[in-house]
């Protein structure tokens, strides 16, 4: 990432920044009414997307806040959608439990988690790189984590970093809202999300820090120049040998 250069420098470690692979993975634009019939979605309607994670524990952990913040967001008067990307990783069955009593039509996703961010009008999701998918992307978004307290206070002890989202990270400073162990409750995420549905002026200043984003990430072709510089070192070494 863009901010790890500076690290490997002081540590006296040579180090170039080549960009970022997700920027060969993410499409360029995409067709949102496309996405919305394909996923049987009013091309008007106000949709939620639900990214809780890769991993079974996040996603016990976040979906049933998800899914609650989503719920008070719909009490409010609202006609939602929700569409909900379901990583490989985690058990189709299980997510279609937790979404079971959730009040909600929740779309299930496979194998399509830019799309889902793409169609979606605001996000839920995890911390992690689907923060910086996201914000290639440019849909909005609240970052939400929950961890086992005892792993969360070994985390606060051994790693010091001002934000969870690499987004965030990328960008410098806190520009997406982090709601973190405690503050991660259903009404906190759902007071988030309406700021960013009813505040037209917070939602294009966020998208503007988001293409600020995407253009620290660097040009597509990431991989390609990474293996590119290898291979001069390697031609470099050979010609001392």
């Amino acid at each position: 990432l863009p901010f790890e250069v500076e690290l490997y420098r002081r540590a006296g470690v040579p180090c170039a920044f080549v960009g970022h692979p997700l920027l060969d993975e993410v499409a360029p634009s995409y067709d949102r009414d496309r996405l919305r019939a394909a996923y049987g979605l009013p091309r008007e309607a106000c949709v939620i997307g639900l990214l809780p994670g890769s991993r079974a524990g996040e996603v016990r952990a976040l979906l049933p806040v998800m899914l609650e913040a989503a719920r008070l967001l719909q009490g409010r008067g609202r006609s939602l959608k929700v569409i909900l990307a379901v990583a490989e990783t985690v058990d189709p069955d299980e997510i279609k439990r937790l979404c079971e009593g959730a009040g909600l039509d929740v779309r299930l996703v496979a194998r399509d988690p830019n799309g889902v961010m793409a169609g979606a009008d605001v996000l839920f999701i995890a911390s992690g790189t689907a923060t910086l998918q996201a914000a290639i992307i440019g849909t909005p978004m609240v970052i939400v984590y929950k961890l086992p307290w005892l792993t969360y206070l070994l985390a606060r002890l051994l790693v010091r970093v001002p934000s969870i989202g690499l987004a965030n990270l990328v960008a410098g400073r806190r520009f997406i809202p982090e709601l973190i162990q405690h503050q991660a409750t259903p009404a906190r995420l759902a007071e988030e999300a309406r700021r960013i549905l009813d505040d037209a002026s917070y939602r294009e200043r966020m998208r503007t820090e988001m293409t600020r984003v995407k253009s620290l990430l660097g040009p597509p072709g990431a991989s390609e120049r990474a293996a590119a510089m290898v291979l001069q070192q390697l031609d470099r070494a050979e010609a001392r040998v």
